[in-house]
């Protein structure tokens, strides 16, 4: 075996390890229960994706962004917010924190139903808009509330 190929097969070995250490450390951290700034980054990651369905739609019923846009925008924000329910579903949390993961759980849904309502047509501006809104201000105040 020259030197070349041994150093070759050292550095395969090496990404190896790396890699696997990267995919192991996310395995682990994904396993752990929820605790309460954890739901807090999710409640925050909730009260951000009601605003922007807000500014989407707004923009879309003042027709300031192409249908190919707006359509692209909202199947972006429909998959971040999917994976955000996911999580906090599929996620178990520290004791303390479960009734908090159970409320994220519920604002998660509302907002999956909004951006859902939102892509198809469904509802009227001023409705679509007033639930945003409304889980925008309930996200804000579970950020507040789990920050003390």
């Amino acid at each position: 075996m020259t030197e070349r190929t041994r150093t070759f097969w050292i550095e395969v070995v090496l990404l190896v390890l790396i890699v696997g250490a990267i995919g192991t450390a996310i395995a682990l951290s994904e396993m752990r229960p929820l605790n309460k700034d954890d739901i807090k980054m999710n409640a925050g990651d909730l009260r951000s994706f009601a605003a922007v369905g807000r500014r989407l739609m707004e923009q879309h019923d003042g027709q300031q962004v192409t249908e190919q846009f707006f359509a692209a925008e909202v199947e972006l924000l429909s998959e971040k917010v999917s994976t955000t329910k996911q999580t906090l579903e599929e996620s178990s949390a520290q004791p303390d924190a479960e009734n908090d993961r159970r409320e994220a759980v519920e604002l998660s849904t509302h907002l999956r139903n909004a951006v859902d309502d939102l892509a198809s047509g469904r509802g009227d501006g001023n409705s679509l808009g007033q639930v945003f809104d409304a889980i925008q201000t309930r996200s804000k105040q579970m950020e507040d509330r789990l920050s003390r």
